[in-house]
């Protein structure tokens, strides 16, 4: 009997000498090595959750609303027509093309950066060339209250508007006639492309001079008001960087 148990014991004693030799390395096999400095090791779970707080601090909050501001530079290529014919010494209308650059802003509300509601401010500096003119430099501008629908961060975006003040100041052009095209009006509408805070856009417009104010006509001063009429008709291309507050 006494021979038995101390059989036994020999047994036990061995076995936990063998366990105690193990390499750490063999006991935990299949587990992930522990992280130095670390009490616990790290889990897929953990990792994951890391990563993903990560990419939530890094990411740009999204706006439930308030106002923006979108600065833009522009281009323009159109064409043109002028009723010069309703000028008292003058029998045909004149039909042209237009190229210009310029500057604008676009400014007002928006909701969760989707849907922005304001005002679209433009001037530009415009060469015309046409029958009447020949080649004239023209200042123009406009405003249009406006509509933007767009993806948030970055996509696609819808742009329309329409101009309800506005004024086409060319030089003087034929036996040094000075007009100058006002009461302007019309519809723009366009598409555009942004990510983050740059966006590129391609619009249409077709605005109507609906009122000529004769300036001069060579040395004699006018100023009279013309029911001539002007038309534009043609793309914008801009480049912006709207800014959310």
């Amino acid at each position: 009997m006494n021979k038995s148990i101390f059989t036994t014991c020999l047994v036990l004693i061995s076995a936990f000498a063998t366990a105690q030799t193990t390499y750490p390395n063999e006991r935990n096999e299949g587990l992930p090595a522990q992280t130095e400095g670390s009490s616990q090791p790290p889990t897929p779970a953990t990792d994951n959750y890391n990563a993903a707080s990560s990419n939530a601090l890094n990411a740009r909050t999204l706006s439930r609303g308030g106002f923006y501001i979108e600065p833009m530079i522009l281009t323009t290529q159109e064409e043109t027509s002028i009723k010069t014919s309703q000028l008292p010494f003058i029998t045909n209308d004149t039909t042209g093309t237009s190229r210009g650059y310029g500057v604008g802003l676009r400014f007002g509300g928006h909701f969760n950066e989707m849907v922005l509601l304001g005002i679209d401010a433009r001037y530009s500096k415009i060469q015309a060339n046409d029958s009447f003119y020949q080649q004239a430099d023209s200042k123009a501008y406009d405003i249009a209250p406006m509509i933007t629908i767009q993806t948030p961060y970055y996509g696609v975006r819808l742009l329309a508007g329409y101009v309800i003040v506005g004024e086409n100041d060319p030089n003087a052009g034929y036996r040094d006639l000075d007009l100058k095209f006002k009461e302007a009006s019309g519809l723009r509408v366009g598409a555009g492309v942004f990510v983050s805070s740059v966006g590129i856009n391609l619009e249409y417009q077709d605005i109507s001079y609906n009122s000529t104010e004769i300036q001069s006509l060579g040395s004699y001063s006018l100023n009279k008001v013309s029911a001539v009429d002007a038309k534009n008709r043609g793309y914008a291309l801009s480049l912006s960087f709207p800014v959310e507050l």
